[in-house]
């Protein structure tokens, strides 16, 4: 009997939908650390967790605060320190007190299009505490919600908001 190569293209192409649909793009989930006991590293106050199906070993996750002091709109790195799972960061207080901040952590699963990039986005108020934690979402065109990159205005709004709760 003679196999067709339609036949065995077929199942192979339902199999590659079918991976794609169970592991899709990148995600992150950020958490405070509330028992120093229990911190993912040392001195962490966050863990990000970001995950993506890639087969790299580490997934690529950034971190940076957006800030302003005396009007001038501020960046800075902020250094992630890995733990011994995969994909699991802790994040020590790196920006400076009496500023209203917005911690931006970024996964990146690479050249994917519009869904290869999720960000989360921490608000952390000026006396130093964590005020909220969002995750910005777009929808395919299924309608799946998926993490996408914070816009710039959305990084604004949020520093705006902060600074009217002072």
């Amino acid at each position: 009997m003679r196999i067709r190569p339609f036949r065995l293209a077929a199942p192979l192409v339902a199999v590659s939908l079918l991976a794609a649909a169970v592991f899709g793009p990148p995600h992150i989930k950020v958490e405070r650390v509330t028992d120093a006991k229990h911190a993912p590293t040392p001195g962490a106050v966050l863990l990000v967790v970001g995950d993506h199906h890639q087969d790299s070993n580490t997934p690529a996750v950034t971190g940076r605060a957006e800030g302003s002091r005396g009007g001038r709109r501020m960046s800075k790195a902020i250094t992630l320190t890995a733990t011994s799972t995969k994909g699991r960061f802790g994040v020590t207080r790196q920006w400076d007190a009496g500023s209203e901040w917005v911690l931006v952590f970024t996964v990146a699963q690479g050249d994917h299009g519009e869904f290869d990039v999720a960000e989360s986005l921490v608000k952390v108020d000026a006396t130093g505490k964590i005020v909220a934690i969002d995750y910005p979402k777009q929808r395919n065109a299924r309608g799946d919600q998926y993490g996408r990159r914070a816009t710039a205005g959305e990084i604004d709004a949020a520093l705006a908001t902060l600074a009217m709760t002072r």
